[in-house]
């Protein structure tokens, strides 16, 4: 076991892969957003607001669902 030797050793021997892998997502993000930048519509609170004019009561079902799921206990609707 490697932990034997203390975290400190467990640390070194995983940061680089870490950061790799984290680099790695970074870069597939950056790549995905570039490709659709539309997604970074979601941002703006008023798409949420035009969402629920226009879905009427499935909105409810859909922020409650996010709450509730928020709250750790699943998604009601």
């Amino acid at each position: 076991m490697i932990q034997k030797h203390g975290t400190a050793m467990v640390g070194k021997l995983f940061a680089p892969i870490m950061l790799t892998w984290f680099l790695i997502l970074a870069g597939l993000g950056l790549r995905s957003i570039i490709a659709n930048p539309e997604v970074l519509h979601a941002l703006n609170p008023m798409w949420a607001v035009h969402f629920s004019l226009i879905q009427n009561g499935f909105f409810y079902c859909i922020r409650g669902s996010g709450v509730v799921d928020y709250g750790g206990r699943g998604a009601v609707c």
